[in-house]
Formats: C-alpha cells, structure tokens, sequence
C-alpha cells in the first residue's frame, strides 16, 4: 500500500459505538467505512451529525476498510 492520499470523508449514520463515512476517493464514495465513533469526535474536537464532512488521509487502495488508515482528520 502506498503513503496515503487526502479525500473527502462525509458522515453518512452515527451510532453510539460506530460511525459510518463515505470517502469520495475510495470507490467513489459508494462503499462506506466504518470508523468508531469516539476516535472520530476525539480527532475532530466537533459534533458531527450526518452530511457533516472532513479531510482525511486514508489508502485509497485499500481493499477492506479495516485496511483503510484513516488519520489526520479535519473538517472542510
């Protein structure tokens, strides 16, 4: 897998445990990551609530989204 790539995350469901994104670069948005919903809100510092959307590194040419990487996210 390569260093990693900026894209646009955009929060699709928020659950108590997981959030659910979808990343503009990595199948065209059409598949969504799964992310746990504290490490989201501790990285970002903000609420969030479906539509709201970040910048975040992520291996796009990941297969799985547990292989995704995200990390160093920020909101747009």
């Amino acid at each position: 897998m390569g260093e990693g790539r900026r894209t646009v995350a955009t929060v699709v469901r928020i659950g108590p445990r997981t959030t659910l994104v979808a990343l503009s670069g990595w199948y065209r948005g059409q598949i969504l990551a799964s992310v746990a919903t504290r490490d989201l809100t501790a990285a970002t510092g903000i609420s969030m609530h479906p539509g709201s959307r970040f910048w975040v590194t992520a291996q796009l040419d990941a297969v799985r989204d547990t292989d995704l990487a995200l990390r160093d996210w920020e909101p747009t």
